[in-house]
């Protein structure tokens, strides 16, 4: 995990963590987001998991057609398919 990925951990009741929770719309702990190399949130999940289910989430995060910049776009092109907006 730690080849892939600089990992950070926050108290979201600290000064801070209420900061970042507050920028990043995070409402429900505990919330994972990773991030690209310019600081943009790509990918997100929330929820405590198993740990082959928290890898595969992991996984989904680098892959392009689970960020969030390309599904924000094909939604505001118009695309409404309902396993796509679940995705979304």
């Amino acid at each position: 995990f730690n080849e892939t990925f600089i990992n950070l951990q926050l108290n979201m009741e600290s000064p801070e963590g209420k900061r970042v929770a507050e920028h990043y719309q995070i409402n429900t702990f505990p919330t994972f987001v990773f991030f690209s190399p310019d600081g943009e949130p790509m990918y997100r999940f929330s929820g405590a998991l198993d740990a082959e289910k928290f890898l595969k989430e992991a996984r989904f995060a680098i892959h392009p057609d689970h960020h969030l910049p390309g599904l924000r776009n094909k939604y505001l092109a118009g695309e409404r398919n309902p396993r796509f907006l679940i995705q979304y």
